[in-house]
């Protein structure tokens, strides 16, 4: 009869040997041994919700500028306008602008963004340095930058950004866009 169950159930037959030579020995098992199971383990994968993730980040402010300085013109290219002046960077949010027109291969902007000086300057000069412009130099008020002509030449665009100089105006700043007339830095 046990060679029946032996034999049907090999397991079995392990398990009882190893219990007849533990009695005999005198032994007493102290641990537990491990079971293995076909549960599935599962996993971290997040589960998607309807709530927005909040953030700390408040959203941005209009700027502080002085309305008479963006009023309609009669310009062909001037006027006030939203969004960048120029497309190769970023410019600050809520940003509009003041197109003073092309002259002689410059080209002014009164430009009003949210934020203050100190503000508007650091997030100019990460966007410029982020471009294909090279910065040359800046200060607590300014910052200017170069960009070769395509193909290169020797000569560069170049670029200022004034930011603190409208009292009382503190979103309120200039852009200048000159053509390449001068030798890069």
């Amino acid at each position: 009869m046990l060679s029946k169950i032996f034999h049907r159930h090999p397991w079995r037959s392990i398990l009882s040997v190893m219990c007849i030579v533990v009695m005999l020995s005198g032994c007493t098992i102290s641990a537990a041994m491990p079971i293995a199971t076909t549960t599935p383990v599962p996993t971290n994968t997040p589960v998607p919700t309807s709530t927005p993730v909040p953030t700390n980040t408040p959203a941005p402010v209009a700027g502080v500028c002085r309305a008479a300085d963006f009023l309609p013109s009669q310009l062909t290219h001037g006027g006030t306008h939203n969004g960048a002046p120029d497309n190769e960077f970023q410019f600050p949010p809520l940003t509009y602008y003041y197109d003073f027109g092309p002259a002689a291969g410059t080209h002014f902007y009164d430009v009003c963004s949210s934020g203050d000086p100190t503000s508007i300057l650091a997030f100019m000069r990460q966007a410029i340095a982020a471009s294909p412009w090279k910065i040359t130099s800046a200060n607590d008020t300014t910052l200017a930058a170069e960009k070769p002509v395509s193909p290169p030449n020797g000569y560069c665009y170049t670029l200022n950004v004034t930011v603190g100089g409208f009292p009382g105006y503190l979103g309120e700043w200039t852009f200048a866009l000159f053509a390449p007339a001068t030798m890069c830095a």
